[in-house]
């Protein structure tokens, strides 16, 4: 779990010595009541920073930022921070209070892992950044800095921001090849910002070709998704549930991911042959219940196979029939009517 925006040095400190946890405190609560691990995001990016840093010596802003590592740690003690956030694309626009670019190109950044290390001594370190997993030079880029921290002993993990202007169209091949070459570092890597969009099905296809890359890498520790509700992610139509505290509905995307982790049943030892895969994609699944549902509303799936729809054999292709093929999915029944 991450509060997004909410814990970024600006929202926290708007006015230099005014720190307001308020927010970032109900996050950490709920998280600990849930026992959902915790990623404070972030320490130092450089298009979060409150304007009041502008006005201040090299030497103060070094004391400010010592002082905000330690006010992280002495409050929440995260399970995961993310030390410095999109130095490639955003870099610390003060660096000079963390000794510039230096004689390695990325002093700055060394010893921001160096402080965090000292002062946030109880969570894990990892770096975080977009255009990783679509781009190898970038990954080149990112793996030079990463492999300079290695040495130092500063790191712990790789964050990688995977938000829907990456991920939408891109294929599961270069998604696979991409994390191979950042497991190369020996690191595990973090999913830290994850939102794909698209209307119903498109979403749902995306999540379904993109989201088992992901789970199923040896690398990756940790996912997490970049808001959920609609009308509070970042991008339109990345949300996975509509608005409003009572009766919000899931989006087939979300009710699909739902099942990876509520549900951990063996695979039948046999299958029915046909009845129930109306999608003739030789398994039977939450799909295969969500189209027989919209048949049955009057829509025409694409690729939809009526006769193999009517699975409680009562001759009509019901509401019954959907529900049917999503208990036979999830383990509830052993098999249909023959």
């Amino acid at each position: 779990m991450t509060s997004e925006n909410a814990a970024k040095w600006t929202a926290v400190e708007a006015v230099r010595d005014q720190m307001r946890w308020d927010t970032v405190d109900r996050h950490t609560q709920y998280a600990e009541s849930m026992n959902m691990p915790y990623m404070f995001y972030c320490l130092i990016w450089g298009s979060g920073l409150p304007a009041w840093m502008a006005n201040i010596s090299d030497a103060e802003l070094l004391e400010e930022i010592i002082e905000w590592f330690t006010a992280v740690d002495s409050r929440y003690q995260p399970d995961t921070i993310v030390v410095v956030n999109e130095p490639l694309h955003a870099p610390f626009p003060f660096r000079s209070a963390l000794g510039g670019d230096g004689a390695t190109g990325w002093d700055w950044v060394i010893k921001s892992f160096e402080l965090a290390r000292q002062y946030c001594s109880h969570s894990k370190l990892i770096i975080n950044d977009y255009g990783i997993i679509d781009d190898t030079s970038v990954i080149d880029n990112y793996a030079a800095i990463i492999d300079l921290l290695k040495e130092r002993d500063l790191i712990d993990g790789i964050g990688i921001q995977c938000h829907t202007f990456i991920i939408d169209d891109l294929p599961a091949a270069v998604i696979q090849s991409n994390l191979d070459r950042l497991c190369v570092t020996g690191l595990p890597v973090y999913v830290t910002e994850l939102d794909i969009s698209g209307d119903d099905m498109q979403q749902l296809n995306r999540y379904q070709e993109k989201l088992p890359v992901f789970l199923d890498h040896s690398c990756v520790q940790g996912i997490t998704l970049w808001g959920y509700i609609e009308g509070e992610t970042w991008r339109e139509k990345t949300h996975l549930v509509s608005s409003g505290d009572f009766g919000a509905s899931e989006r087939p995307a979300m009710e699909w991911i739902r099942t990876l982790f509520l549900y951990n049943t063996p695979e039948p030892t046999t299958r029915p042959t046909g009845l129930g895969d109306v999608n003739d994609d030789s398994a039977v699944d939450i799909i295969d219940a969500l189209m027989i549902a919209q048949y049955y509303v009057g829509l025409d799936p694409v690729g939809f196979i009526e006769s193999r729809a009517d699975v409680d054999c009562d001759g009509t292709i019901s509401i019954v029939a959907a529900l049917v093929t999503a208990q036979y999915y999830v383990g509830l029944i052993s098999e249909f009517c023959d």
